[in-house]
């Protein structure tokens, strides 16, 4: 008997185990689903392509946007030198409320073509700049 009291007591420990308390009115919250980030569209502001003096800086800048064109906050921007031997200062920066990125770019010291892009977070394409340098003209020297 005693076998048989211990049975039932396991199986209605059992019924019961997994089962919540349900109070009439109250429904739990739902969490909302997580969502991806969409494309950003990267574009220059500004020319891509000009001359300049070897050595010599200009200041890039990129705008980040959303597909309805809304600027995108706080995407973080990468600015590499690809040719020329030149320099990026900083090389990974964020856009502004504005969706606006810049650094500073200071070109090689010999004549040359100079490639530079800006990528960045969900970018769909890189932005390229593009600078020819030449040496001052000396014939005008006095």
């Amino acid at each position: 008997m005693r076998a048989a009291t211990l049975s039932v007591a396991f199986l209605l420990v059992v019924a019961c185990v997994g089962r919540e308390p349900t109070l009439p009115g109250v429904v739990a919250p739902s969490t909302p689903p997580i969502t991806q980030q969409g494309a950003v569209d990267l574009s220059p502001v500004g020319p891509t392509t000009f001359n300049g003096q070897p050595s010599g800086t200009t200041i890039l800048r990129v705008r980040a946007s959303r597909a309805d064109g809304g600027p995108v906050y706080a995407v973080t921007i990468v600015f590499q030198v690809q040719a020329g031997k030149g320099a990026m200062q900083p090389i990974v920066t964020s856009t502004d409320e504005q969706g606006i990125a810049s650094a500073k770019w200071t070109f090689g010291q010999t004549p040359a073509v100079n490639i530079a892009t800006a990528t960045g977070g969900f970018a769909t394409s890189p932005v390229s700049f593009t600078v020819s340098t030449f040496p001052a003209d000396s014939s005008s020297a006095p």
